[in-house]
């Protein structure tokens, strides 16, 4: 009789990002300031993670509840809604209302990196 083969648990569990969401687009790794702002409260300063058409990630200090709407302001572009789809310690990913047009998020990146 064979013994069955070992699994390594590190390959079956999936990444913090990975267990979010099945990704509609792909994601942009970014590393710029932007500003957030939740309803009712004034604007403050965080980092992106990544950003991609369809939403974004970042760090916050105290972040909000799943399904909270934001408004993300990228330099050189109008606010743009948002709501959290998922927190996790102080990183959260939200997803635009109205996705971003590829071309747009490409002129982003290339202003910002």
């Amino acid at each position: 009789m064979t013994e069955p083969a070992a699994v390594d648990a590190a390959s079956t569990v999936p990444s913090t990002d990975e267990a979010h969401t099945p990704r509609r687009t792909e994601r942009t790794p970014a590393d710029f300031p932007v500003s957030l702002r939740r309803q009712g409260l004034q604007r403050f300063s965080v980092r992106l993670v990544d950003l991609s058409p369809g939403g974004f990630c970042t760090e916050v200090d105290d972040p909000p509840r799943v399904g909270t709407t934001l408004w993300l302001t990228l330099p050189g572009l109008a606010p743009m809604m948002a709501r959290v789809a998922w927190a996790t310690g102080f990183r959260i990913g939200a997803e635009f209302t109205a996705p971003m047009h590829p071309s747009v998020l490409q002129a982003v990146i290339d202003r910002n990196s």
